[in-house]
């Protein structure tokens, strides 16, 4: 991802109630992520997005990377974490990503069951 869509990704994450963190992030070693919370609608939590920045610029390299990591933590259901960790050519399609997440957060409920 060239610099220039870095800042337009991050509008996008943004207007979709995405909140962008430098601290007490789901990685170390990337530059800075974008979260968000998913939740049922008394409020408990079901899972959480973060979409990780990688600066690769720094390395020499023109471009950033985007890796995803979805954490189901639902105490509602349960559900233990277990995250699922997305290096994908989609990982800009944030529908998409949030489409999986929840594919991902339903079957762990299901698979918790057995």
């Amino acid at each position: 991802m060239i610099p220039s869509r870095v800042e337009e990704f991050e509008k996008e994450l943004q207007e979709k109630g995405y909140k962008k963190l430098t601290t007490c992030k789901a990685k170390d070693r990337d530059s800075f992520e974008w979260y968000k919370a998913f939740r049922y609608k008394n409020g408990n939590l079901k899972y959480q997005i973060f979409f990780e920045f990688w600066d690769f610029v720094k390395y020499g390299y023109a471009e950033w990377g985007v890796s995803v990591t979805v954490m189901p933590e639902s105490c509602e259901d349960n559900v233990g974490r277990r995250d699922l960790e997305l290096s994908v050519d989609w990982a800009e399609d944030i529908d998409k990503v949030e489409k999986v997440a929840d594919s991902f957060y339903k079957f762990i409920r299901k698979a918790d069951k057995y």
